[in-house]
């Protein structure tokens, strides 16, 4: 039996961020919301303010996690795009360019 997981929708932290205001629990808010009481956590540990733990304003949360998402899966960009074009032309692939480029680092 696998478990379907979901991100939360704008609309369940805004009653989220109600039911903060309102103090209710932690387990009380899962069980509003039909999701696992670690999801709540999570989320306002994510996406909560950084300072005032009390004031989780679900626009912001929103937008924050928006942000993470969008930055999840980018590939680092190459620092020396000359070096590595270099390796390339010399007939290197994966592992012997960056060989090549350590080499060349040490040399330098």
């Amino acid at each position: 039996m696998s478990k379907q997981y979901s991100h939360l929708t704008d609309e369940k932290r805004e009653l989220l961020s109600v039911l903060v205001a309102e103090g209710k629990k932690k387990t009380e808010i899962a069980k509003v919301l039909s999701c696992d009481r670690s999801t709540i956590y999570r989320e306002l540990n994510r996406n909560g303010p950084p300072v005032h733990k009390r004031y989780y304003l679900s626009h912001k949360a929103h937008g924050r996690a928006i942000n993470r998402k969008s930055k999840a899966h980018q590939r680092p960009k190459l620092k020396d795009q000359n070096m590595l074009l270099e390796g390339i032309g010399q007939g290197l692939g994966g592992l012997a360019i960056l060989a090549y480029r350590f080499l060349k680092c040490l040399i330098n």
